[in-house]
């Protein structure tokens, strides 16, 4: 009985600093993550860039739009429109006024949401190293090993319940490979899904050269592009 107890008080001595030195490898990998998103979000608020936008509902575009975007202190982007005004309509009578009309509601129902589900993406990306490190002490993020130099972040109701962010990250260049958003509108039913793909500026910086926004229950998608990167 002796030897047992023994023995079952070595093995927990053998298995302890094992977790421990398991969870302080994953702390620390998690810390370089932090530090390597703030220092390039620190780096993108000295560039202007120009975004290209497209917004498809039913797998046909229904808009274009331009901008002029800075990051502001925040870090979120704050963005000028490029585009000419809208020339005035013409008058086609009372059929083509209630033509219109139904028109512009189904457009401004469109922008409506869209703009509720630019905010939600908003509270995920750029990602924010504080709500990161958050969810990871209270256990609501994974950290696993995505390759040689790689490894992934799965952060779980990061925003709203049942929602998730995964990230790949680039432990060696200290960038972001990819992100990917699961969330959704009021309900679960009204998803949302968020692709991003990175690029790097010649500097060495990196951005989000491409992001592809579904919300399927809506039959919409947005499609921006990101480039002609400048110097402030």
């Amino acid at each position: 009985m002796r030897l047992k107890f023994v023995a079952l008080i070595m093995a927990a001595l053998v298995m302890a600093p094992s977790g421990l030195w398991a969870q302080n490898a994953m702390q620390e990998k998690m810390a370089q993550v932090k530090e390597g998103i703030q220092a390039n979000q620190a780096a993108l608020k000295t560039y202007n860039y120009q975004q290209h936008t497209k917004i498809y509902y039913k797998g046909e575009e229904k808009s274009q739009k331009n901008y002029s975007v800075v990051t502001g202190p925040d870090g979120k982007p704050q963005k000028t429109s490029l585009d000419p005004p809208a020339p005035p309509a013409e008058d086609s009578g009372r059929g083509g006024r209630v033509k219109k009309h139904v028109v512009e509601k189904k457009v401004g129902d469109m922008k409506e949401y869209m703009e509720k589900a630019q905010k939600l993406i908003e509270q995920y990306v750029p990602p924010d190293p504080q709500k990161m490190q958050a969810a990871f002490s209270s256990g609501a993020a994974a950290l696993a090993e995505a390759g040689p130099g790689m490894v992934k972040l799965t952060f779980s109701n990061y925003v709203v319940s049942g929602d998730s962010m995964i990230m790949v990250f680039n432990l060696e260049s200290k960038k972001l490979s990819s992100l990917n958003v699961n969330s959704y509108l009021g309900n679960e039913k009204d998803a949302v899904r968020l692709v991003v793909t990175f690029a790097e500026l010649p500097g060495g910086t990196n951005y989000m050269a491409m992001t592809d926004l579904t919300a399927t229950a809506k039959s919409i998608e947005v499609k921006s592009t990101n480039d002609n990167y400048q110097k402030i």
